[in-house]
C-alpha cells in the first residue's frame, strides 16, 4: 500500500477539533478526496463513499476505529474486489498550543499499481484538507466560547 500523510497544528483542544471531524457525512464539506459519504450506524457503521482518486470511485467500507475525542480510521474498498482499497486515518492530539491533526491515507489494490498516476493528486488534496480542517476548526466561535 502506498502511504501518504499529512499534519496540521491548530490552535483548538481535541474536543473541539472532534466536534467537526467525527461528523463522517460532512466530510465532503472540507476533504477534496470525498466527494459524498452515506453514514449507516445499526450494530455498526457502515459507509458508502464516493471518492475523488484521479476520478470518482464508489468505495464501500467501514469505521474500523472510533475513540473519541483522539481517532478514526476508516477503511473503504472498491466493488470489484482487490481493484482498489483505501484506509484513512485521523489522530488528534494535544499539544502545547492547542492540537496537532494527522490524516493518513494508505492506498493499495491493482488500480495504483497499474495506473500510479492515479494517485497524484492524493498529497495535494491531503494538505487541502489539513489547511480546512485548521480554518474551520479555529473559526468555530460556539465550540471556542464553550472551553
Amino acid at each position: 500500500m502506498r502511504e501518504f500523510q499529512t499534519a496540521t497544528s491548530i490552535a483548538a483542544s481535541p474536543e473541539e477539533a472532534w466536534a467537526l471531524l467525527a461528523d463522517l457525512g460532512r466530510y465532503p464539506e472540507w476533504h477534496p478526496l470525498v466527494e459524498r459519504m452515506g453514514v449507516q450506524t445499526h450494530w455498526s457503521t457502515r459507509l458508502k463513499v464516493l471518492a475523488r482518486i484521479s476520478r470518482k470511485v464508489r468505495l464501500g467500507g467501514s469505521v474500523l476505529e472510533w475513540q473519541p475525542p483522539h481517532r478514526i480510521e476508516w477503511e473503504g474498498g472498491h466493488p470489484v474486489w482487490g481493484l482498489l482499497r483505501v484506509k484513512y486515518g485521523l489522530a488528534i492530539m494535544r499539544d502545547r498550543d492547542g492540537s496537532t491533526v494527522v490524516q493518513t491515507v494508505r492506498v493499495g489494490g491493482l488500480l495504483p499499481r497499474i495506473v500510479p498516476s492515479s494517485l497524484s493528486s492524493v498529497p495535494d488534496a491531503l494538505a487541502e484538507s489539513a489547511h480546512a480542517i485548521k480554518q474551520r476548526v479555529e473559526r468555530q466561535p460556539r465550540l471556542r466560547a464553550a472551553a
